[in-house]
């Protein structure tokens, strides 16, 4: 059972320190920027992203209290900074939320080819209905809210009986993904000059900088 949680802990913060962000628009900026943008993103990684990592791990550890507790042992109204942090935790799980709300869209809209044509334009006008100005802001895309909900009711199904029954959805849910990003990679390397691709992303271009 400790090894159990020792992995999940591990596995829940290297998900946590990746993030969407990295996961998406890493191959962006990289493809982007060819295979040199690895060189900053790995010293940042180091210098930055471990230390900052290992730091806020060490400290919980050492002083075994909540972040509001923590920082108000220092001074009494450091406690506000534990709130803030924790307001900031609850509105970029909204964000993730929302974005989550997009792939639900995305995993029906991807047993067809309608977005094929103009990806963008479809995400933006069909998926988002993003609005042009603030005239336009109160108008309500209908499949966005319905995915949203979706998406509350999925991250209520995960946490509604605590630590435990998240422990065994994640570890389920992570075999369901890491069996079909395996797929995925096979299949994408079967398809034609799939090697060629690899070799844009990887190779280094210094004409940019």
């Amino acid at each position: 059972m400790a090894n159990d949680s020792r992995l999940f802990f591990i596995v829940l913060a290297v998900g946590a320190s990746l993030g969407i962000g990295n996961l998406l628009a890493f191959t962006y900026l990289k493809f982007d920027f060819s295979g040199i943008f690895f060189i900053p993103y790995l010293i940042a990684l180091l210098i930055l992203g471990v230390p900052l990592l290992l730091l806020e791990f060490s400290t919980a550890q050492y002083f075994n209290r909540n972040v509001i507790d923590l920082f108000a042992s220092i001074r009494k109204w450091f406690s506000s900074i534990g709130w803030l942090m924790i307001i900031n935790s609850f509105i970029l799980m909204c964000i993730y939320a929302a974005v989550f709300s997009w792939h639900v869209i995305y995993f029906f809209a991807s047993f067809g080819t309608q977005w094929s044509q103009n990806p963008r334009n479809y995400f933006f006008s069909n998926v988002l209905q993003a609005s042009d100005g603030f005239k336009s802001f109160i108008n309500l895309s209908l499949p966005v809210f319905i995915a949203l909900i979706i998406a509350w009711a999925l991250v209520f199904f995960y946490i509604r009986k605590g630590y435990e029954g998240i422990k065994k959805k994640f570890f389920a849910t992570l075999a369901v993904f890491f069996a079909l990003g395996l797929f995925f990679l096979f299949y994408s390397l079967s398809l034609d000059n799939a090697l060629t691709g690899v070799y844009s992303l990887l190779k280094l271009n210094f004409s940019g900088f």
